[in-house]
C-alpha cells in the first residue's frame, strides 16, 4: 500500500520492476490493483533494460536488482535512491 502511495503522488509517473529480489508477476499484479490509471508500468528482463523515454515526470523502480539499477543511471545519467520509508522502492533521480 505504501509503495502504491507514493508512486501515485507522482503527475506521470513510471513503475518498472525486472522481476528480481523475489517479485514476481503476482506481486506486481496485486500492486497494480492499488495504482491510479496515470501510472504506467514496465516489466523488464534484468539482463537488457529497453530505453526509455523522456515523457514520464518520475521513474521509479520496484526491487530492482543491481543490474537494473545500474542500468537505468547510465541510461539518465544520475543516480537512484531508494523512496524512504519502503525498502522495496527506488527512484530514479534526474
Amino acid at each position: 500500500q505504501e509503495v502504491a502511495r507514493l508512486v501515485n503522488r507522482a503527475e506521470r509517473p513510471l513503475l518498472v520492476s525486472d522481476g528480481s529480489a523475489g517479485t514476481n508477476l503476482g506481486n506486481m499484479i496485486s500492486l497494480g490493483y492499488q495504482l491510479d490509471p496515470k501510472v504506467r508500468v514496465c516489466m523488464v528482463n534484468h539482463k537488457k533494460v529497453p530505453s526509455i523515454p523522456d515523457e514520464f515526470s518520475d521513474i521509479f523502480i520496484f526491487n530492482p536488482s543491481d543490474r537494473t539499477r545500474k542500468a537505468l543511471e547510465a541510461q539518465f545519467d544520475c543516480e537512484t535512491q531508494r523512496v524512504a520509508p519502503t525498502k522495496q522502492l527506488w527512484r530514479v533521480m534526474r
